[in-house]
């Protein structure tokens, strides 16, 4: 069974779907860009999630379709609102799932479940460390971190970390890894994602391995980042591993 916490955050983000698809429907004929922007990045944020929590096919198939049609370009009305309904047809009153006070590493831990499916889904063995941390977040910047932890834990999964074929090969043990790390210096937090992945040439990312790195995955990582005022570093070993480091101000993300 998943984590009660993982499957509320993304009952929230599903609320923020319709929260913005309402706001698509009461535009003009030519929605504005920013609102289309936002349609996005939250379809494809809950994209991973929903091949991992939702029960019925109906759901998972309009959340892909849906993806898919923004992804590429697509933003007739008429095309999309069958997929859009279908995939929110149960959330119909907004509230936050979030409380007042989130402590980070659980936030992280609840990710486990996720980990262990998406992996199954791509035929490979990882785990998930995450260390003891009594640091607690805001609602706002739990929120935004749940997105930014989606896309870069599902991306290592399906991008950087090897098939076990490839990583016998390179001598790799069986059993991949992605690991968390939390510190704090002075007035910031640190986050520091690390997978012992294949690492990645920016340079020569094939086409269909670029959607994370300069398409939707990445903008959704990069919005969510700046709403906290935070930086992001991406730092790739290749054959290696790939380390994403997080920089927010301890006063814009402290629960207290």
């Amino acid at each position: 069974m998943y984590n009660a916490f993982l499957q509320h955050s993304y009952r929230y983000m599903k609320i923020l779907a319709l929260s913005k698809l309402q706001q698509f429907l009461e535009e003009t004929a030519v929605p504005k860009a920013d609102t289309v922007n936002e349609l996005k990045h939250l379809f494809h944020t809950i994209k991973p999630l929903s091949m991992v929590l939702d029960s019925e096919e109906t759901v998972r198939h309009s959340i892909l379709e849906a993806d898919a049609l923004l992804m590429a370009g697509v933003f007739d009305k008429e095309k999309l609102m069958p997929y859009f309904r279908s995939a929110v047809r149960d959330f119909s009153r907004p509230e936050s799932l979030f409380g007042d006070s989130v402590k980070l590493s659980s936030l992280l831990r609840a990710f486990g479940g996720f980990v262990r499916e998406i992996s199954r889904m791509s035929s490979k063995h990882v785990e998930l460390y995450v260390p003891r941390n009594s640091f607690c977040v805001n609602k706002k910047a739990a929120a935004a971190l749940f997105v930014i932890f989606t896309n870069t834990i599902y991306n290592s999964i399906i991008h950087g970390i090897e098939p076990p074929i490839e990583r016998a090969l390179l001598s790799k043990t069986k059993i991949s890894q992605i690991k968390f790390d939390i510190f704090e210096k002075k007035e910031y937090l640190y986050i520091v994602q690390t997978d012992d992945g294949r690492g990645f040439d920016f340079s020569q990312i094939p086409v269909e391995r670029k959607s994370f790195y300069s398409g939707q995955g990445m903008k959704s990582i990069f919005m969510e980042v700046q709403k906290m005022q935070g930086k992001i570093e991406i730092q790739a070993k290749r054959g290696s591993c790939t380390i994403i480091k997080i920089k927010l101000k301890k006063d814009i993300i402290n629960a207290g």
